[in-house]
């Protein structure tokens, strides 16, 4: 059952700093204050609406804002107004979102690779390091402390560290299914979900 979702696949969900819950669902984001779900969905006649109505990621930064992932690009969520601020991406996927630091920019997994999203001059930035420029499956980030943990499609695990722009692939990491979810505990030990292999 639904139980007043806009539509039964959820994706990805958070918290935001109001206490909120927000839903990631192939038809439109879904916000529930505790009460009412409200569900805000793309509007071609309203260039202030959500970017597309297929919702792949949705996350809090570091000051409690809340920017999502769609089928085409990035939207923030304008708490003020009640309103969108878009930032497409060459017609490319959003699928994952991290604060890199408290300059305001973003890693961001889209179509693949990884871009920055400087939301200082609202630009998008090249990001994957040299040696990787194409696509190479990226679908889920996760931060621990100055480390992004990178999951792929079909190519296992990577480490991303932005202060030296190194990306390591995880050797210890040998599965070649999709990865869904990265976790760490709170002993320190990371949990990698995938499609078919398990943990």
């Amino acid at each position: 059952q639904n139980e007043g979702l806009s539509q039964g696949i959820v994706v990805s969900c958070c918290q935001d700093s109001l206490g909120h819950m927000w839903f990631a669902t192939h038809d439109g984001l879904n916000r529930y204050d505790g009460y009412h779900f409200t569900v805000y969905r793309n509007n071609p006649d309203d260039s202030t609406s959500i970017a597309d109505n297929l919702i792949r990621k949705v996350y809090t930064d570091s000051k409690g804002n809340l920017w999502v992932g769609t089928e085409k690009g990035m939207s923030f969520y304008d708490r003020e107004k009640d309103i969108f601020r878009n930032y497409p991406l060459d017609g490319k996927s959003v699928t994952g979102i991290v604060d890199m630091e408290a300059d305001g920019k973003f890693l961001v997994a889209a179509g693949g690779s990884l871009r920055i999203f400087d939301s200082g001059s609202n630009q998008w930035l090249e990001a994957t390091p040299p040696h990787q420029k194409e696509s190479f499956g990226a679908t889920i980030i996760y931060k621990t402390g100055e480390q992004i943990w990178i999951g792929t499609k079909q190519d296992g695990l990577f480490c991303y560290i932005p202060a030296t722009n190194e990306l390591t692939k995880v050797s210890s990491f040998r599965s070649r299914k999709s990865i869904q979810c990265i976790a760490m505990d709170e002993d320190g030990k990371l949990w990698v979900a995938t499609e078919g292999d398990g943990l």
